[in-house]
C-alpha cells in the first residue's frame, strides 16, 4: 500500500498519451509549423528533462508549505492541466491571447514542466517508501532493503507501461470520435489521477 502513491504518479506519465494523437492530428490540421521547425520545438520540450536534476535538487531541499513530496506532484498537475487547458483553449478557439502556433508551445512546454517535477518527485518518493528499520527500530538487512528497492523500481516502470497501454487504443478512438478541445479537456483526468495518489 505504501507503493500506490508513487505507482499512481508514474501511472499518470504513462497515461498522459490519452492526449497523443489528438495533438498530433491537431498540430498538422491546425498549425502552421514546418518539419524544422517542429523540431526546433522538440529541442526546446526535451529542455526541462535534460535539468531534471535542477527539479530534483528543489524538491529535495526546498519544501514549500512543508512539504517536499505532496506539493511538488501538485505544483506539476497544476502545471499538467494548465497545459490541457491552453492547448483546449487554442483548439477551441476561446483562447486568443496569442497566436494559435505560439498557444501551442506554452501549453506544451506547461505540460512537460508539470511531468518533469512529478517524475522528479515520484523517482525520489521511489527510495523513501522502503522502510529501512523494522517496528521495533532496528536496521533491516542490507539485501531485504536492496530488493525492495528494486521491486519499487520495477513497479514504477510497469505503471509507466500500463499507461501507455491503457490508453493507447482509447487516445486513438477519442481522437476519432470528439473534438480537439474535449480531448484535451478529458485528458485533464491524467493529473487528477497524481493528486489522488498525493492523498492516499
Amino acid at each position: 500500500l505504501a507503493y500506490v502513491p508513487v505507482v499512481m504518479v508514474y501511472f499518470a506519465y504513462g497515461a498522459l498519451g490519452l492526449i497523443d494523437v489528438t495533438r498530433d492530428l491537431w498540430i498538422k490540421e491546425s498549425l502552421s509549423f514546418t518539419p524544422s521547425q517542429l523540431a526546433g520545438i522538440a529541442v526546446w520540450l526535451m529542455l526541462p528533462w535534460t535539468v531534471k536534476m535542477v527539479f530534483g535538487e528543489l524538491v529535495d531541499t526546498v519544501p514549500i508549505f512543508g512539504s517536499q513530496r505532496k506539493s511538488y506532484v501538485l505544483i506539476g498537475a497544476t502545471f499538467m492541466a494548465a497545459g490541457l487547458i491552453v492547448m483546449a483553449g487554442a483548439a477551441g478557439g476561446w483562447l486568443q491571447f496569442l497566436r494559435l502556433d505560439h498557444l501551442y508551445v506554452l501549453g506544451a512546454m506547461l505540460l512537460v514542466i508539470g511531468t518533469v517535477v512529478q517524475d522528479v518527485v515520484a523517482d525520489a518518493m521511489s527510495t523513501e517508501v522502503v522502510p529501512r528499520t523494522d517496528e521495533q527500530g532496528r536496521e533491516r538487512p542490507d539485501d531485504v532493503v536492496r530488493t525492495e528497492l528494486g521491486m519499487v523500481q520495477v513497479l514504477g516502470r510497469l505503471a509507466v507501461s500500463a499507461g501507455i497501454l491503457a490508453v493507447a487504443g482509447l487516445s486513438g478512438w477519442l481522437a476519432d470520435v470528439i473534438s480537439r478541445q474535449a480531448v484535451f479537456l478529458v485528458g485533464l483526468v491524467v493529473p487528477l489521477i497524481s493528486i489522488a495518489g498525493v492523498f492516499l
